[in-house]
């Protein structure tokens, strides 16, 4: 509040009046990845290669996404260094220890996860998870301690990710875009929060509470991270491939209660065909990634029957 009079020149009791009327108010910002004229247009093909061949009234849908697995990684810390806590009046303030603040355990797991899948009556058919896979080993202790004997298998987190050790995950998505992948997209933030709701003491309790924390997530919600995907996508398209737009809040959790949620998200035929003329792209220049053949051959479809 002080730096904030200072910097305005205004006293701190019209700051604090300007708060309480919302005409100041706080806003978090986060740093996206720097993209280059290059990264733009690969995330705009990729965009457009995940829409369907199908016109309906003006708009294109995107496909459903259900044969689409998305993998990536991410690092798990046993605990974090500052943490909230709300005790009672008598209740003892948590008392946490580390060998090392820098050096908290940690381990990076591999999850793989596609679009859950719902029968006519609503039930889940198959909930969209693979797995999530630890990057671990197991070591026989050297020397006998208080907690076990010399020669007991223990977990030992990989603390080098590798090319050899990540030559699984490799995934031919675009460079600098972690909002076109589930995992980065929500997933992982909602594995984290459930995760951090139970203590993990060791190794293999970090182990058990993120694997814990990957089944308990409901596949509804994964279901609802793929319509927020598929609505980046849009964004993606109308910024031109760039990532300076806001994902858009569509009340998912209401829609999905009255049974309105949209199975696939809906793009302006107007704007797709903008957007192949900006990339003034023809059959003949889809590339072998990025296969637009289908949306452009949709579009010569309802040109003919127009």
């Amino acid at each position: 509040m002080t730096v904030m009079s200072t910097n305005l020149g205004v006293s701190k009791s019209l700051i604090h009046k300007w708060v309480k009327e919302k005409k100041l108010k706080p806003h978090t910002n986060a740093i996206k990845p720097f993209l280059t004229p290059q990264n733009r247009l690969s995330r705009l093909k990729w965009s457009l290669n995940k829409l369907s061949s199908i016109t309906e009234d003006g708009f294109i849908k995107f496909q459903s996404m259900y044969n689409t697995i998305h993998i990536d990684e991410k690092w798990f810390y046993r605990t974090k260094t500052n943490d909230r806590y709300y005790i009672l009046p008598n209740e003892e303030e948590p008392y946490r220890t580390c060998k090392s603040k820098r050096y908290i355990e940690k381990i990076m797991f591999m999850c793989a996860v596609a679009r859950p899948i719902f029968g006519l009556d609503g039930r889940c058919i198959f909930d969209g998870k693979f797995g999530i896979f630890p990057f671990t080993t197991m070591e026989a202790t050297q020397r006998n301690s208080k907690n076990r004997m010399k020669g007991t298998m223990e977990v030992k987190p990989i603390t080098a990710a590798t090319k050899e050790v990540m030559k699984c995950c490799l995934l031919k998505e675009p460079a600098n875009s972690p909002d076109t992948n589930v995992n980065d997209l929500g997933f992982f933030r909602a594995i984290q929060t459930l995760k951090d709701q139970k203590p993990a003491g060791n190794v293999e309790e970090l182990l058990k509470n993120v694997k814990d924390a990957y089944d308990e997530y409901p596949p509804e919600k994964l279901n609802h991270v793929f319509i927020t995907l598929q609505s980046c996508y849009h964004e993606i398209i109308k910024a031109r491939g760039g990532n300076d737009y806001k994902i858009p809040h569509m009340n998912k959790e209401r829609l999905s209660r009255l049974g309105l949620l949209p199975d696939c998200i809906q793009v302006e035929e107007t704007l797709v065909r903008e957007t192949l003329q900006f990339l003034e792209l023809d059959a003949s220049a889809e590339g072998e990634i990025y296969n637009l053949g289908a949306v452009i051959e949709g579009l010569e479809q309802v040109d003919i029957t127009e």
